[in-house]
């Protein structure tokens, strides 16, 4: 199980940020899993334009991540909250990928903004879930890795901490296990709300005919808008 694996010691470190320090808590185990997933989100996310949440100094701000879309809310007083929702995706050359794996398609993203009301009923779904109390995938017993499924990740951010904590197929362990139950039906609340499947759908017809992919294994194709 990977919780053998889980370092004693989480990577935790401290950086100077706009005149104070910032705690960051980013779990590190000897797989090296969660160091993989942390980098490759941020660079997607600095490609989409997205916020480093490791840097930013509002008094909430979080976001909630998959390999193809980003949900961001913030807020500065815990009042009026904003947000904004981002999909993400890769050309893909069956053909030129064959000859050449590690070489990457080209990068495409879509943002659209939430309107305020919404942000704030994200937030609060968030909150009636004890989302934000959730310990980190490793720490809750029988909560195993796997390779197939929906890896969810969640950042948090206020004036003096940031952390990044991921979590596979909740779905999966829903009967089982009581956080992985909050997380899905988090998810489940989300689908409804922001459209996700049907969001994501729609970005890819707005892109030129084409393959793309749609996370890290399924590869969709566009072509005068029809996916497949």
């Amino acid at each position: 199980m990977k919780q053998l694996f889980i370092l004693l010691s989480l990577l935790f470190f401290s950086l100077l940020s706009f005149g104070q320090e910032k705690l960051l808590y980013v779990p590190t185990y000897e797989d090296g899993d969660t160091s993989y997933w942390f980098n490759w989100q941020q660079e997607k996310f600095e490609k989409a334009g997205l916020k480093k949440l490791t840097e930013t100094n509002y008094a909430l701000y979080f976001r909630f991540s998959t390999e193809i879309y980003a949900v961001d809310i913030w807020t500065e007083n815990l009042s009026d909250f904003y947000g904004i929702v981002t999909n993400f995706t890769t050309s893909y050359d069956p053909d030129h990928n064959v000859k050449n794996q590690d070489r990457e398609g080209e990068f495409f993203y879509c943002s659209k903004t939430l309107e305020t009301s919404e942000a704030k009923e994200i937030y609060k779904l968030f909150k009636e879930n004890e989302i934000f109390d959730i310990p980190p995938q490793d720490s809750i017993e029988n909560w195993e890795q796997g390779e197939d499924g929906t890896t969810y990740f969640i950042e948090y951010s206020n004036k003096d901490l940031y952390s990044f904590k991921d979590y596979w197929a909740p779905s999966h362990y829903m009967d089982k296990i009581d956080e992985a139950k909050r997380i899905n039906i988090l998810t489940e609340q989300l689908e409804e709300k922001l459209k996700f499947e049907q969001m994501f759908l729609e970005f890819l017809d707005s892109l030129p005919s084409g393959t793309y992919k749609a996370g890290g294994i399924i590869v969709t194709t566009n072509s005068n808008g029809n996916n497949k």
